[in-house]
């Protein structure tokens, strides 16, 4: 019975919204509010007018190669750190202050050096 209730309550919510949605796209065909309908008409115009159904993919590719971008930048920055040296500083605890400053210190020099042999 819980379940039931459960997807009730989730249906009725999603309903509620798609009944929001209307009453808020009604209010800009009704123009009552000019300044909003006026910039939404533009922005359909604009949109219909330069929008094509083959830049659907096109966006998704430059996004996807974004992404794809972005991840090996963060690959390659990564990588020039060994692991052994992380564990390193993880593992032992310095003694003191200084000794942990020239450990990252250390680990920061080497990732830059390979972010700027990469660039």
């Amino acid at each position: 019975m819980a379940i039931f209730v459960r997807n009730l309550t989730r249906v009725k919510t999603f309903v509620m919204e798609i009944v929001w949605l209307f009453k808020h796209l009604n209010n800009y065909f009704e123009w009552e509010n000019v300044p909003r309908s006026f910039c939404a008409l533009l922005i359909f115009l604009v949109v219909t007018y330069y929008f094509e159904l083959y830049m659907i993919p096109l966006i998704l590719m430059i996004f996807s190669f974004k992404y794809y971008l972005s991840n090996q930048l963060a690959n390659s920055f990564n990588s020039s750190i060994k692991d052994d040296e992380i564990d390193l500083l993880y593992e032992s605890e310095p003694e003191d202050d200084e000794e942990r400053d020239k450990i990252v210190s250390k680990l920061c020099n080497k990732s830059f050096q390979s972010y700027s042999r990469n660039s």
